[in-house]
Order: C-alpha cells, then structure tokens, then sequence
C-alpha cells in the first residue's frame, strides 16, 4: 500500500520530488551547444578563453582575472604569487570546505583557523586579530553562502599588520558591500563557477585581482601549466550534460543511483581529491578552461542578473517564512547574491527527515572543513580551539535558491506545521 501511494505521488498527483543542490544554473540551451561542440571538435584552444577572462573581470571589477580548472587551484596561485611556503602561515576561518587548507599545505604553509562570528558565518575579526604571528602571510576572508563578511574590519586589521587579505568568493559572485563588489576588496580574490555554485562552467575557478605584481605572477604560473587533453575534455561535458539532465526534481530519485555509477565506474570526469593532503605533481592542473568551458562561463554570465535576482527573490520567500536573517535583509549595505538562505535549527536531524522529500537537503557546513568529518588533527585542526564555529556545524542549515527550486509553497506550509508543533525548533537570530 505505502508503494502504491508512492507511485501515486509520482506519477498522478506528481507533488513527490526532490531538488538537487547543485547544477540549478545550468540552461538547456548551453548544454546543447557544448554537446554540439564536441561533435563538431572544437573544444580546446579559442579566443573565447580570454574573452570569458576579460568579461568576468569586467563583472566584478578587477583589472584582471585568470581561469583555473578548480576554485582550489586559484587559490593555490595566488598564495604562490606571494611566496608562501615552509614555516608560513595562512589564517582561514573555522567554517569552510577542506580543499582550503588543502590548497595551502600544497603551498608548504600552515592553515590556522579562527573562529567565525554567527551572524553573518564568516571570520570573527577579532579572532582573527588574536591568531596572528610574525608567520602569518595570509588572511582569507570568506563570504559565506554569498553573505559579506566583516571584510571592513578584517582588511583594517590586515593593514595594520601588513598582511594581504585573499577574499574567499567562492559563494560570492555578483554580492555587493557598501557599493563595492565583493573579489574587488582585497589583495586578490578567488572564485569558484562549479555546479554548485552562482555560476556554473560545470567545473571551474578563477583567481582575480587588482594588484599589477599578483597579475604578472598570475599570468606566469598559468602559463606554465597544461591543458586538458580532447578526451578529457568529452568526458567532462558528458558528466556536465548527465548531471544536469539527472538532476531534474522528477529525475533525481533515478538520476543520483545513475549517476553515483557512473562515477564509480571513471565513466565522467570530476575532482575527487578533498581528502589528498599530497599535492599533485602538476598543479594546478590544468591552468585554463578550454575554449567550450569558456563558452559556458560566458553565457552563464550574460545571465548574472536574471540568475542573482531569482536567488534573492527564493531568499526573500525563505526570509517571510523563517525570518531568520532580519539583521541582513535590513542592512543597506549589503546586497546579497543568496547562494543558499541559511538558519540554525535546534534539531537538525528531525529537520532533515521531515523535508527530505521536498528537498535533497546536502547541508554545508556540518564540519569547520566541509568534506572532512574526522581526523582533523592531520589538517593543523585542534578540537575546541574555536567553539562557535564548532556549535554552528551540529545545527546549520542551509537551502539552495536555483531556479529549480520548486513548490517552495509546500515547503513553507510543512514549516509552519513544524514550528507549531515543535516550537522552538528554529533559532531565529533577526
């Protein structure tokens, strides 16, 4: 019987779905044209590489910027472009994804990780002040879930010092603080347009900056470094056309079994190294997209906008059922691109299992390293060492805002029945 009601849902009253986190970006029309591409051969090397360069440049408002094949690998170069390595020290907060510390051990350098403060998830300055020594090189200032961090603060802090700050937009592209566009702040920046993210190449990053010696260091390391090959390069389109297409809410059930198989069996092609604390022989592998992966990156920008605009609309609809970012929504100085609308709730676990059939619910982050979950001591992580972002990870929560986010009215009335009959559930911090 309970099948049979299943079946029911699915395909007559069709109201049983889920939503994926990621590819929420991609349009159809792009994956056609990048599978058209391929046929055709024309994916590596083309003018297109520097143009989608030269135009996410323009978008932020940087004087340059230079595509890598991963978030992680921009970062990588730009802690090289300022010579950090063995003995040097990089404060990240406590409240991130592990392939950030990883970037910087690549480097030969330490990770030291502050805490971060509640309101906005990003580094506490004032922890951040307490973690600096002569060491320290670096401070990654990360604007979490497209949220500004207290980057005013944190650049003062930085500048008394003397230390360079490297602004984490990997959630962030497109946010705005106090009339300046986030990535243009800091000594550098990095960003990150994977399926997952704001923007999507299916894979990618891209390092950015204002400071002419960073750019001709930039320019030098990319230039060093390889290429996909043409069969890599299929392989990765392949994965970008299936997962979007699986990842359909009346798919997804199907599609993530389908493609957990594929991947198992090297049929795609994606970055699977978030646990090596070894850094690979060449890297950052490879330097730049190829020419179809620029391509995507430039349509997908031409829809900045519409797509900015869509996540802040979602983000307004989570924020009049929840009302749990008060405090951001009625900051003036702040325009939020809402990768994902976050809240903290006192059981997460009841949460989850109430939504999961509204909504894959891939939370990040339940870890201070998203992706590790144990043993963070092999990361330069002492446990305890920053409570707040420790207490965050057991009771965070945050919700995608994609365009295909969908029924959100179901999701909304389950919350209302939610809090009435557990009250107290959500932490309401406006």
């Amino acid at each position: 019987m309970k099948i049979l009601n299943v079946l029911d849902d699915v395909f007559v009253r069709r109201r049983f779905f889920q939503t994926n986190i990621f590819s929420g970006t991609t349009y159809w029309h792009e994956v056609s044209e990048a599978l058209k591409d391929i046929i055709k051969g024309e994916a590596r090397d083309g003018d297109d590489i520097a143009a989608y360069e030269d135009y996410f440049a323009k978008t932020i408002g940087v004087k340059d910027c230079f595509s890598f094949f991963a978030g992680r690998m921009a970062l990588y170069a730009i802690l090289k472009t300022l010579g950090i390595g063995e003995n040097d020290e990089v404060i990240i907060p406590a409240f991130t994804c592990v392939v950030v510390p990883n970037a910087i051990f690549y480097a030969g350098a330490k990770p030291v990780y502050s805490d971060i403060e509640i309101e906005r998830f990003g580094p506490d300055p004032e922890s951040i002040k307490k973690r600096i020594t002569p060491r320290t090189k670096a401070i990654v200032a990360q604007h979490t879930f497209g949220i500004p961090c207290y980057i005013d603060e944190i650049m003062d802090i930085a500048n008394r010092f003397g230390i360079p700050v490297i602004e984490d937009c990997a959630h962030s592209l497109g946010a705005v603080y106090k009339g300046r566009i986030l990535g243009s702040i800091g000594y550098a920046s990095i960003f990150s347009t994977d399926h997952s993210k704001i923007m999507s190449t299916s894979v990618g990053g891209v390092a950015a900056s204002n400071d002419n010696d960073c750019i001709k260091k930039l320019n030098d390391i990319q230039s060093k470094c390889g290429s996909l090959t043409y069969s890599q390069i299929r392989r990765q389109i392949l994965s970008y056309a299936l997962f979007h297409a699986l990842s359909h809410p009346r798919l997804y059930w199907f599609g993530k079994y389908f493609f957990n198989l594929a991947m198992r069996m090297k049929a795609l092609m994606y970055i699977t190294d978030y646990l090596s604390l070894t850094k690979p022989k060449a890297y950052p592998f490879p330097a730049k997209f190829s020419n179809i992966h620029a391509r995507i990156g430039i349509s997908q920008l031409n829809h900045l906008s519409e797509n900015i605009n869509q996540r802040q609309k979602i983000a307004q609809q989570f924020e009049n059922a929840i009302g749990a970012n008060k405090h951001i929504f009625q900051d003036g100085n702040m325009r939020c691109d809402w990768l994902r609308y976050p809240f903290l709730v006192e059981n997460r676990e009841k949460f989850i299992s109430r939504f999961h059939k509204y909504h894959s619910l891939g939370i990040w982050f339940t870890s201070v390293t998203q992706c590790r979950y144990d043993n963070f001591h092999e990361i330069g992580y002492e446990d305890g060492s920053c409570p707040r972002a420790e207490w965050t990870t057991k009771r965070i929560v945050s919700i995608p805002t994609h365009f295909r986010m969908v029924h959100l009215e179901d999701i909304f009335s389950e919350m209302e029945k939610l809090e009435k009959t557990s009250p107290g559930l959500y932490y309401y911090k406006g």
